[in-house]
C-alpha cells in the first residue's frame, strides 16, 4: 500500500484513530475545492 492510497482510505485501523479527524477534514475540504473547480470549469464549458 502507498501512503497516498493510506490517505485516501477512510477506513482507519484504530490506531490510526486519532489522526483520522484531521485528515477526514483535509479530505472535505479538498472535496470543496474539487467541486467548486469542477462547477467553474462546468461554466465555462457552456
Amino acid at each position: 500500500m502507498t501512503n497516498q492510497e493510506d490517505y485516501l482510505d477512510i477506513d482507519y485501523d484504530n490506531e490510526c484513530y486519532e489522526i483520522n479527524c484531521s485528515i477526514i477534514k483535509m479530505w472535505y475540504k479538498r472535496a470543496q475545492k474539487l467541486q467548486k473547480v469542477k462547477e467553474k470549469e462546468a461554466k465555462q464549458n457552456k
